[in-house]
Protein backbone atom coordinates (compact mmCIF):
# COMPACT_ATOMS: atom_id res chain seq x y z
CA UNK A 1 0.00 0.00 0.00
CA UNK A 2 1.56 3.11 -0.89
CA UNK A 3 1.90 5.74 1.50
CA UNK A 4 1.15 9.62 0.62
CA UNK A 5 2.43 12.74 0.40
CA UNK A 6 0.86 15.70 -0.44
CA UNK A 7 2.98 18.74 -1.36
CA UNK A 8 1.94 22.48 -0.55
CA UNK A 9 3.77 25.30 -1.87
CA UNK A 10 2.77 28.87 -0.94
CA UNK A 11 3.87 32.42 -1.58
CA UNK A 12 6.59 33.68 -4.97
CA UNK A 13 9.38 32.11 -3.48
CA UNK A 14 7.54 28.77 -2.48
CA UNK A 15 6.39 28.38 -5.81
CA UNK A 16 9.17 28.77 -7.50
CA UNK A 17 10.99 25.98 -5.65
CA UNK A 18 8.28 23.90 -5.56
CA UNK A 19 7.66 23.73 -9.04
CA UNK A 20 11.30 23.08 -9.72
CA UNK A 21 11.39 20.01 -7.21
CA UNK A 22 8.40 18.61 -9.28
CA UNK A 23 10.53 19.33 -12.69
CA UNK A 24 13.50 17.29 -10.97
CA UNK A 25 11.47 14.79 -9.37
CA UNK A 26 9.75 14.39 -12.97
CA UNK A 27 12.62 13.73 -14.90
CA UNK A 28 14.05 10.99 -11.65
CA UNK A 29 10.56 9.12 -12.02
CA UNK A 30 10.88 9.27 -16.19
CA UNK A 31 7.76 11.67 -16.87
CA UNK A 32 7.82 14.41 -19.78
CA UNK A 33 6.35 17.65 -19.15
CA UNK A 34 2.64 16.56 -20.11
CA UNK A 35 2.54 13.98 -16.72
CA UNK A 36 2.91 10.64 -18.96
CA UNK A 37 5.33 8.11 -18.88
CA UNK A 38 8.60 8.40 -21.08
CA UNK A 39 11.03 6.54 -18.91
CA UNK A 40 12.78 2.74 -19.46
CA UNK A 41 12.55 1.84 -15.63
CA UNK A 42 10.32 -0.34 -13.79
CA UNK A 43 11.60 1.52 -10.97
CA UNK A 44 10.76 4.58 -11.50
CA UNK A 45 6.81 3.76 -11.51
CA UNK A 46 7.08 1.52 -8.01
CA UNK A 47 6.22 3.73 -5.63
CA UNK A 48 4.93 6.86 -7.59
CA UNK A 49 2.06 7.07 -6.48
CA UNK A 50 3.63 8.38 -3.02
CA UNK A 51 3.27 11.93 -4.73
CA UNK A 52 1.67 11.41 -7.96
CA UNK A 53 -2.12 9.96 -8.30
CA UNK A 54 -2.90 8.22 -12.24
CA UNK A 55 -5.85 9.24 -14.17
CA UNK A 56 -7.95 7.15 -16.94
CA UNK A 57 -5.71 9.08 -19.66
CA UNK A 58 -2.48 7.71 -17.68
CA UNK A 59 -1.32 10.53 -16.96
CA UNK A 60 0.69 11.13 -13.80
CA UNK A 61 -0.74 14.22 -12.14
CA UNK A 62 0.89 15.44 -8.59
CA UNK A 63 -0.63 15.77 -5.02
CA UNK A 64 0.44 19.56 -5.19
CA UNK A 65 -1.35 22.45 -4.15
CA UNK A 66 0.20 25.98 -5.55
CA UNK A 67 -1.10 29.13 -3.21
CA UNK A 68 -0.51 32.32 -3.54
CA UNK A 69 -2.61 35.74 -2.57
CA UNK A 70 -0.85 37.19 -5.96
CA UNK A 71 -2.12 35.51 -9.55
CA UNK A 72 0.80 36.68 -11.64
CA UNK A 73 3.35 33.99 -10.18
CA UNK A 74 1.01 31.24 -10.62
CA UNK A 75 0.15 32.41 -13.96
CA UNK A 76 4.15 32.39 -15.15
CA UNK A 77 3.90 28.85 -13.97
CA UNK A 78 0.94 27.92 -15.70
CA UNK A 79 2.85 29.21 -19.28
CA UNK A 80 5.76 27.52 -18.43
CA UNK A 81 6.69 24.07 -19.69
CA UNK A 82 5.83 21.91 -16.76
CA UNK A 83 2.70 24.00 -16.13
CA UNK A 84 0.68 21.67 -17.66
CA UNK A 85 0.98 18.73 -15.21
CA UNK A 86 -0.67 20.38 -12.36
CA UNK A 87 -3.58 20.30 -11.48
CA UNK A 88 -5.93 23.26 -12.38
CA UNK A 89 -8.57 22.81 -9.42
CA UNK A 90 -5.68 23.24 -7.30
CA UNK A 91 -3.85 26.32 -8.30
CA UNK A 92 -5.72 29.04 -5.68
CA UNK A 93 -5.39 32.77 -5.28
CA UNK A 94 -6.94 35.77 -4.38
CA UNK A 95 -6.51 39.07 -6.04
CA UNK A 96 -4.59 40.75 -3.65
CA UNK A 97 -1.59 40.35 -1.84
CA UNK A 98 -0.33 40.61 1.56
CA UNK A 99 2.19 43.69 1.41
CA UNK A 100 5.04 41.70 2.85
CA UNK A 101 3.62 41.40 6.01
CA UNK A 102 2.93 38.18 8.34
CA UNK A 103 0.17 39.14 10.13
CA UNK A 104 -1.88 39.98 6.69
CA UNK A 105 -1.50 36.73 5.55
CA UNK A 106 -1.98 35.11 8.83
CA UNK A 107 -5.21 37.08 9.56
CA UNK A 108 -7.14 39.36 6.47
CA UNK A 109 -9.85 38.22 5.47
CA UNK A 110 -8.67 37.32 1.96
CA UNK A 111 -5.69 35.10 3.49
CA UNK A 112 -8.63 33.42 5.96
CA UNK A 113 -10.93 32.71 2.52
CA UNK A 114 -8.14 31.65 0.49
CA UNK A 115 -6.67 28.89 3.56
CA UNK A 116 -10.63 27.88 3.59
CA UNK A 117 -10.07 26.51 -0.21
CA UNK A 118 -7.10 25.23 0.27
CA UNK A 119 -8.10 23.16 3.58
CA UNK A 120 -10.62 21.88 1.12
CA UNK A 121 -8.30 21.38 -2.06
CA UNK A 122 -6.50 19.38 0.90
CA UNK A 123 -8.95 17.51 2.01
CA UNK A 124 -9.83 16.57 -1.44
CA UNK A 125 -6.33 15.41 -2.13
CA UNK A 126 -6.26 13.30 0.84
CA UNK A 127 -9.80 11.46 0.22
CA UNK A 128 -7.89 10.54 -3.17
CA UNK A 129 -5.06 8.38 -1.24
CA UNK A 130 -5.38 5.33 0.34
CA UNK A 131 -2.98 5.95 3.68
CA UNK A 132 -1.99 9.64 3.72
CA UNK A 133 1.49 10.20 5.34
CA UNK A 134 1.32 13.63 5.51
CA UNK A 135 1.81 17.12 3.74
CA UNK A 136 5.66 18.75 2.85
CA UNK A 137 5.61 22.74 2.49
CA UNK A 138 8.03 24.87 0.45
CA UNK A 139 8.10 29.27 1.06
CA UNK A 140 9.65 31.77 2.30
CA UNK A 141 10.13 33.29 5.96
CA UNK A 142 10.61 36.51 4.52
CA UNK A 143 7.73 37.65 2.33
CA UNK A 144 4.08 38.17 3.58
CA UNK A 145 2.15 35.00 2.08
CA UNK A 146 4.68 32.53 2.50
CA UNK A 147 5.02 33.29 6.02
CA UNK A 148 2.13 33.94 7.41
CA UNK A 149 -0.64 32.28 4.88
CA UNK A 150 1.76 29.02 4.95
CA UNK A 151 1.32 29.07 8.83
CA UNK A 152 -1.62 29.85 8.59
CA UNK A 153 -2.68 26.75 6.15
CA UNK A 154 -0.16 24.82 8.96
CA UNK A 155 -2.39 25.98 11.80
CA UNK A 156 -5.51 24.73 10.06
CA UNK A 157 -4.18 21.47 8.60
CA UNK A 158 -2.41 20.19 11.36
CA UNK A 159 -5.15 18.52 13.29
CA UNK A 160 -7.49 17.89 10.26
CA UNK A 161 -6.54 15.02 8.74
CA UNK A 162 -4.41 12.51 10.81
CA UNK A 163 -4.22 14.06 14.68
CA UNK A 164 -2.40 10.86 15.93
CA UNK A 165 0.21 12.00 13.54
CA UNK A 166 3.28 13.00 14.86
CA UNK A 167 5.46 13.50 12.21
CA UNK A 168 3.01 14.00 9.45
CA UNK A 169 4.88 17.52 8.14
CA UNK A 170 8.09 19.04 6.51
CA UNK A 171 8.47 22.52 6.06
CA UNK A 172 11.50 23.62 3.55
CA UNK A 173 12.21 27.27 4.67
CA UNK A 174 13.87 29.60 3.12
CA UNK A 175 15.23 32.56 4.88
CA UNK A 176 16.67 35.79 3.79
CA UNK A 177 19.89 36.66 4.01
CA UNK A 178 21.11 38.62 7.27
CA UNK A 179 23.13 40.76 5.65
CA UNK A 180 20.83 42.05 2.54
CA UNK A 181 17.08 41.97 2.96
CA UNK A 182 14.34 43.84 -0.09
CA UNK A 183 12.14 44.95 2.35
CA UNK A 184 12.61 46.41 5.97
CA UNK A 185 9.92 43.92 7.16
CA UNK A 186 12.12 40.84 6.28
CA UNK A 187 13.04 40.41 10.02
CA UNK A 188 9.98 40.87 11.38
CA UNK A 189 8.48 38.11 8.89
CA UNK A 190 10.97 35.74 9.68
CA UNK A 191 10.94 36.25 13.48
CA UNK A 192 7.01 35.61 13.52
CA UNK A 193 7.30 32.27 11.43
CA UNK A 194 10.18 30.98 13.84
CA UNK A 195 8.03 31.51 16.78
CA UNK A 196 5.23 29.59 14.76
CA UNK A 197 7.40 26.94 13.42
CA UNK A 198 8.24 25.75 17.55
CA UNK A 199 5.06 24.16 16.86
CA UNK A 200 6.22 21.98 13.38
CA UNK A 201 7.22 18.24 13.75
CA UNK A 202 10.46 18.87 11.00
CA UNK A 203 11.97 22.09 9.54
CA UNK A 204 14.50 22.13 6.85
CA UNK A 205 16.36 25.54 6.83
CA UNK A 206 17.62 27.28 4.03
CA UNK A 207 19.97 30.32 3.88
CA UNK A 208 19.53 32.79 0.63
CA UNK A 209 23.32 34.08 1.28
CA UNK A 210 24.38 30.47 1.49
CA UNK A 211 22.74 29.60 -1.14
CA UNK A 212 24.53 32.04 -3.42
CA UNK A 213 27.66 31.93 -2.06
CA UNK A 214 27.97 28.11 -2.46
CA UNK A 215 26.42 28.84 -6.45
CA UNK A 216 29.28 31.15 -6.47
CA UNK A 217 32.36 29.89 -4.93
CA UNK A 218 31.71 26.16 -5.34
CA UNK A 219 29.67 25.75 -8.34
CA UNK A 220 31.76 29.02 -10.08
CA UNK A 221 29.22 30.46 -11.09
CA UNK A 222 29.84 34.68 -11.99
CA UNK A 223 27.04 36.11 -11.33
CA UNK A 224 24.01 33.22 -9.92
CA UNK A 225 20.59 33.71 -10.08
CA UNK A 226 17.67 32.78 -8.71
CA UNK A 227 17.09 29.75 -10.52
CA UNK A 228 20.48 28.81 -9.93
CA UNK A 229 19.60 28.67 -6.01
CA UNK A 230 16.00 27.42 -6.75
CA UNK A 231 17.75 24.28 -8.83
CA UNK A 232 19.78 23.66 -5.38
CA UNK A 233 17.09 23.81 -3.13
CA UNK A 234 15.14 21.50 -5.59
CA UNK A 235 17.52 18.52 -5.56
CA UNK A 236 18.28 19.00 -1.70
CA UNK A 237 14.41 18.90 -1.54
CA UNK A 238 14.44 15.35 -3.49
CA UNK A 239 17.26 13.94 -1.66
CA UNK A 240 14.91 14.47 1.41
CA UNK A 241 12.04 13.02 -0.12
CA UNK A 242 14.00 10.06 -2.21
CA UNK A 243 13.35 7.04 0.81
CA UNK A 244 9.86 8.21 0.49
CA UNK A 245 9.66 7.60 -3.26
CA UNK A 246 11.64 4.83 -3.74
CA UNK A 247 12.47 1.48 -2.54
CA UNK A 248 15.48 0.47 -0.66
CA UNK A 249 16.40 -1.56 2.19
CA UNK A 250 17.48 1.57 3.55
CA UNK A 251 14.14 3.80 2.70
CA UNK A 252 11.83 4.62 4.56
CA UNK A 253 9.07 6.70 5.19
CA UNK A 254 8.27 10.15 6.23
CA UNK A 255 7.22 9.12 9.93
CA UNK A 256 10.49 6.42 10.29
CA UNK A 257 12.51 9.17 9.01
CA UNK A 258 11.55 11.93 11.10
CA UNK A 259 11.82 9.79 14.45
CA UNK A 260 15.31 8.75 13.04
CA UNK A 261 16.25 12.67 12.55
CA UNK A 262 14.24 14.25 15.80
CA UNK A 263 16.05 12.10 18.35
CA UNK A 264 14.83 14.69 20.94
CA UNK A 265 11.89 16.45 21.34
CA UNK A 266 11.62 19.97 19.89
CA UNK A 267 14.80 19.65 18.12
CA UNK A 268 13.49 19.51 14.51
CA UNK A 269 15.27 22.48 12.94
CA UNK A 270 17.69 20.65 10.07
CA UNK A 271 20.38 22.47 8.17
CA UNK A 272 21.22 20.60 4.90
CA UNK A 273 24.28 20.11 3.11
CA UNK A 274 24.43 18.72 -0.07
CA UNK A 275 27.15 16.53 -2.21
CA UNK A 276 28.90 16.55 -4.75
CA UNK A 277 29.12 19.77 -5.94
CA UNK A 278 31.78 20.74 -8.70
CA UNK A 279 31.79 23.36 -10.84
CA UNK A 280 32.11 22.63 -14.26
CA UNK A 281 35.44 23.55 -14.92
CA UNK A 282 36.89 21.11 -11.89
CA UNK A 283 34.63 17.99 -12.49
CA UNK A 284 36.74 16.57 -15.08
CA UNK A 285 39.31 16.73 -12.57
CA UNK A 286 37.41 14.99 -9.56
CA UNK A 287 36.41 12.02 -8.81
CA UNK A 288 33.58 11.09 -6.55
CA UNK A 289 34.83 8.77 -3.45
CA UNK A 290 33.15 8.04 0.01
CA UNK A 291 35.61 10.01 1.60
CA UNK A 292 35.18 13.31 -0.66
CA UNK A 293 31.25 12.88 -0.48
CA UNK A 294 31.36 13.07 3.35
CA UNK A 295 34.01 15.41 3.63
CA UNK A 296 32.41 18.00 1.55
CA UNK A 297 29.13 17.27 3.29
CA UNK A 298 30.45 17.97 6.65
CA UNK A 299 32.56 21.03 5.40
CA UNK A 300 31.43 24.39 6.75
CA UNK A 301 31.31 26.10 3.51
CA UNK A 302 28.71 23.45 2.17
CA UNK A 303 25.78 23.99 4.91
CA UNK A 304 22.96 25.33 3.10
CA UNK A 305 21.90 27.02 6.05
CA UNK A 306 24.21 29.71 7.72
CA UNK A 307 22.33 29.51 10.48
CA UNK A 308 24.52 26.27 11.91
CA UNK A 309 27.45 28.63 12.95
Amino acid sequence: MPREVIHVQVGQCGNQIGTKFWQTIAQEHGLSPDSTYVGDNAEQLEKIDVYYHETFSERYVPRACLVDMENSVLNHIRQRTYGDMFNPDNILTTDSGAANNFYNGFYSENALELCKNVVECLRSEVERTQCCQGFTFSHSSAGGTGSGLSLRIFEETKDLFEPNNKAGNYFFTIFPSNQVSNTVLEPYNSACVIDELRKAQNVVCFDNEALYNICFNTLGLKTPTFADMNRLVSMIMSGNTASFRFSGQVNTDMNKLSYALRVVEGIHWYVPSFAPLFSLNTRKYRKVTVDELVQQMTAEKSNVSKYSR
